[in-house]
């Protein structure tokens, strides 16, 4: 198999994170690091093949970064849209950097990578156990984070009034502790949260059954900007009481939207689950 051009400043990477000549090899499981194969024998590291099956063209999020990936012209840009799912979907997005990309194979712990370089530094996108990783190649082996393919057919919301699936909390007194029950445990409520969306306002409310909820809502916000997080088109509602607690919204198939309310205190109405279109908002 021939020999990347890419070899030689790999390979002396490698022997400077290798730190002699030690025969063990492996990975390190601990998160976001994969140490370096620390074995000096090999002659090559690195060789080129034909493609990456495993990773397929188009765009990744990585972070705030949209990374789209070209595999018949070689090619990798990196672009940012601000989150903004509207500049996404305009193209309108500021380019960071756009690079040339190679197929290589790494013969030790036999990772099919694609490979790029970047402000002098080494990068490698590749596949392990199901999940696709950027990683940056050090002195101390492969510094990686998960990149996301974004879907290929994304959902845009449906307006109208949704309601989630029943949710359970322990009930609470006027002084917001727990309220004992005649088991010595504690006295649990259902409850369900209901979700008005139009096309410039989100509200959520909270109610005792699925049909009726509360006057007033328990998160709000006027004027939303659609966004975009590894699952698709989102919308974030921020805790009036707490702006860094959110409502996240995702929506990934029709008439249905994934949510997150986050907790700020134990036993409020912090919970996940989906959302489910009852009809069209009045």
């Amino acid at each position: 198999m021939k020999k990347a051009k890419i070899i030689l400043p790999l390979l002396t990477l490698f022997l400077a994170s290798c730190g002699g000549n030690s025969s063990a090899t492996g990975l390190s499981t601990a998160p976001g690091h994969l140490s370096m194969p620390t074995t000096t024998s090999e002659k090559a590291l690195i060789s080129e093949i034909p493609d990456v099956a495993a990773i397929e063209s188009g765009d990744y999020i990585r972070g705030k970064e949209i990374y789209r990936l070209d595999k018949a012209n070689k090619k990798l840009k990196i672009l940012n849209f601000g989150m903004d799912y509207r500049k996404y979907k305009n193209n309108e997005g500021t380019t960071v950097a756009e690079v040339d990309i190679q197929f290589v194979r790494f013969s030790e712990i036999e990772f099919d990578c694609i490979y790029y370089t970047l402000e002098d530094a080494s990068y490698l996108i590749y596949q392990s156990l199901n999940t696709i990783n950027c990683a940056k190649i050090t002195d101390a082996g492969l510094m990686s984070s998960t990149i996301y393919h974004f879907p290929k057919t994304l959902i845009e919301p449906t307006y109208g009034n949704y309601v989630s699936e029943a949710k359970t909390k322990n009930k609470v007194g006027p002084d917001g502790q727990r309220i004992l029950n005649s088991e010595g445990g504690y006295e649990t409520e259902t409850f369900y949260l209901f979700l008005e969306l139009t096309e410039t306002s989100a509200k959520v409310y909270v109610g005792a059954n699925n049909t009726e909820h509360s006057p007033t809502p328990l998160h709000q916000i006027e004027n939303y900007v659609l966004s975009y997080n590894n699952g698709g088109v989102a919308i974030r509602i921020p805790h009036e009481s707490n702006p860094d607690y959110n409502v996240r919204l995702t929506f990934r198939v029709a008439n249905e939207i994934r949510f997150t309310n986050d907790s700020e205190v134990r036993d409020d109405y912090g919970c996940s689950g989906n959302f489910t279109l009852m009809g069209n908002a009045q």
